[in-house]
């Protein structure tokens, strides 16, 4: 719950800066370990957002992937995905 929610602070406020996102994904990081099921998925979710916003589009879409397979019929993820 704490990486999930601080994914969002740093998705909520575009003047976070890199220690907040980097803080931000090292959670995320730790949460993917032990995450099952649709909580994965949404750590995966959260993961990509970051990774974007660090600029390595390449784990980024890789972890994207994952959650476009789950959700191919969801525009959202398609709407990432382009921006990946």
């Amino acid at each position: 719950a704490v990486a999930r929610g601080l994914a969002k602070w740093v998705k909520a406020h575009r003047e976070a800066d890199r220690s907040d996102v980097d803080m931000a994904y090292a959670w995320l990081c730790r949460a993917q370990s032990v995450a099952k099921d649709d909580d994965a998925l949404w750590v995966d979710w959260d993961l990509a957002l970051m990774l974007r916003r660090l600029g390595d589009y390449k784990l980024a879409a890789e972890t994207l992937s994952t959650v476009l397979k789950a959700k191919s019929k969801e525009f959202w993820v398609w709407a990432e995905a382009a921006r990946v």
